[in-house]
């Protein structure tokens, strides 16, 4: 079911059940690494 998947945060699987996955393969890069700041309106440092 697909409340399973989603209780589990396990979209890797369920979209290869599906035959819908993306397979990219080797990107070099690692994303977890990444940090954003926003920053709205005007500051004052």
């Amino acid at each position: 079911k697909p409340e399973d998947y989603l209780e589990r945060n396990d979209s890797y699987h369920f979209f290869d059940a599906l035959g819908d996955l993306i397979r990219t393969g080797p990107t070099q890069t690692n994303v977890n690494d990444l940090m954003f700041l926003f920053a709205f309106g005007s500051s004052h440092l």
